[in-house]
């Protein structure tokens, strides 16, 4: 069986794309997994804009504080709760 020139072209470009889309997708992934680790890997991202972002802002309150008075639930509330778990 012959094969034309044309033919095998078009089976290597075909490799070719393949591999190339190997390589970036390996590329992508080792990328992730290195941010994805900010004080270990081959990139290492400054914290000090973060810093001085905090120190702009001032001291913020906890987003989900645990204790306090906030987080203590009212009679009404409470009453709330216990009707909706009794239904």
């Amino acid at each position: 069986m012959r094969t034309s020139c044309s033919t095998t072209v078009r089976n290597l470009g075909g490799s070719i794309t393949a591999v190339v889309l190997i390589l970036v997708l390996g590329a992508v992934i080792a990328l992730v997994v290195d941010l994805d680790r900010p004080r270990d890997g081959v990139l290492e991202v400054s914290q000090q804009p973060l810093v001085d972002l905090q120190e702009q802002i001032g001291v913020l309150p906890p987003a989900n504080p645990r204790e306090g008075p906030a987080c203590r639930p009212t009679g009404q509330l409470q009453a709330m709760v216990h009707d909706a778990t009794r239904r």
